[in-house]
């Protein structure tokens, strides 16, 4: 049919079939040919009928050389193209349409114009109905390709996330900021890998866009906002210890923990920068680090005892403080500062996965 013939279109246009033989040519006439050429087709079909996997796999392979060629025209078919691709997501082969999305917020952070709107078309994605279910437990396991292709897209928005509210208003990027929080810390949960793994990403980089907003001071919404929800994203932390397969995740879960608590410490260490004042901060970053760890514990009382928990809340905030003072160390004086944060979960992984 009329999908097949423009697939393999796409494909002979991927793989350089009539491209000139120029050296660095190839990818700016891939680009401006799809643009002028193919688009013009290509767009009403994905936006208005169902396509395969395979197809926007293809489509999608040229829309981020597009977006990172930028040719003649790309400004002028920004929207529909950004409209096309927000579509294909809830669609089967949709996790393909994150990856040029997530290049359009890489290549074009430069352009206000490009910035508002790719913002615009992200927001819809985090408020789109289909997506809200992804926030709770265990639905990312039976969706794994939605969740695959939210996490795609809201990773790259963490990453540009300071641009962003640099453009729009701060209360519509920490609502989105709410949002990927909520979801990435039950899709850390999946037994699915593909999903639980950039669940971590996702959360770390969402902690990162928290920590460089809190170190200028000037956005405090968006660090207030991961604070919020630091609670449940320990959760999700513990939640996917407690999953299948828990030992591939136990460095991931540290380094992240330990970005986690490095945000608790800025966000208790702003009242003074004598000494005594920076013990407190300790002290205090401590407590709520153990409050964090509480509600995780609590969230899975069933896996997680009593006894378990309090020795949780009594060893984990200081282990997590120690490694996050080793972030300003290198080589081996890094690694010795969180052997004992790595050791500590290490064993929580092995003794639920030694009960599964």
């Amino acid at each position: 049919g009329a999908e097949r013939q423009q697939q393999l279109m796409l494909q002979r246009l991927v793989s350089g079939t009539g491209a000139p033989q120029e050296p660095d040519s190839g990818f700016a006439w891939l680009a401006r040919t799809f643009l002028q050429e193919l688009w013009p087709q290509l767009g009403p079909m994905v936006q208005n009928y169902d396509t395969s996997g395979d197809f926007l796999q293809s489509l999608s392979r040229c829309l981020v050389i597009v977006f990172k060629v930028q040719p003649p025209g790309t400004r002028e078919a920004l929207q529909a193209l950004v409209e096309a691709l927000v579509a294909a997501l809830f669609r089967p082969g949709g996790k393909y349409a994150a990856d040029p999305l997530a290049a359009a917020l890489e290549a074009l952070s430069a352009s206000q114009h490009a910035t508002v709107l790719l913002h615009q078309a992200m927001a819809h994605v985090f408020a789109e109905a289909r997506m809200a279910p992804l926030a709770e437990l265990g639905h990312a396991d039976k969706a794994p390709e939605l969740a695959e292709a939210f996490l795609k897209v809201a990773t790259g928005y963490m990453h540009h996330l300071l641009a962003i509210v640099a453009v729009q208003n701060c209360d519509a990027a920490c609502s989105a900021l709410s949002t990927i929080c909520k979801v990435s810390a039950a899709c850390c949960c999946a037994n699915h890998r593909g999903v639980s793994t950039m669940a971590l990403s996702c959360t770390s980089a969402a902690v990162a866009a928290a920590r460089s907003a809190a170190s200028t001071q000037a956005l405090p919404q968006l660090a207030s906002t991961v604070m919020h929800h630091a609670g449940l994203i320990t959760a999700g932390f513990m939640g996917g210890l407690l999953s299948s397969s828990p030992l591939s995740r136990v460095q991931k879960v540290g380094a992240v923990l330990t970005e986690l608590a490095g945000l608790a410490v800025a966000a208790t260490q702003q009242q003074g920068q004598d000494a005594g004042a920076q013990q407190g901060g300790q002290q205090a970053a401590a407590s709520l680090i153990g409050e964090w760890l509480s509600f995780a514990a609590q969230h899975f009382q069933s896996s997680v005892g009593a006894e378990e928990k309090a020795s949780i809340v009594a060893t984990w905030p200081g282990a997590l403080l120690e490694a996050a003072s080793a972030e300003k160390l290198t080589g081996r004086e890094q690694q010795v500062a969180g052997r004992r944060l790595k050791k500590i979960i290490r064993e929580f992984a092995e003794l639920h996965s030694r009960t599964q």
